[in-house]
């Protein structure tokens, strides 16, 4: 997905082993975006939710997320 600056987004995750206490984190470069809510809607399917900053650094990121159980 492409997210403008400035801009607030759901996005869909699709995978395995989505749960409750899992972590999302923006990767490589953060700075001036972050993860506003992630909803878990089955072990298969999570919203998260991006707020990207009107100052944030253009460029290609990826979303890392770690179950509670250790996976990523």
């Amino acid at each position: 997905n492409q997210i403008g600056r400035g801009t607030q987004t759901a996005l869909a995750l699709t995978g395995q082993g989505f749960d409750t206490g899992m972590t999302v984190s923006i990767l490589p470069f953060p700075a001036g975006v972050r993860i506003e809510s992630v909803t878990v809607n089955s072990s298969t399917n999570a919203t998260v939710v991006v707020n990207v900053a009107s100052t944030a650094r253009q460029g290609g990121r990826g979303i890392k997320v770690i179950t509670s159980g250790g996976q990523t």
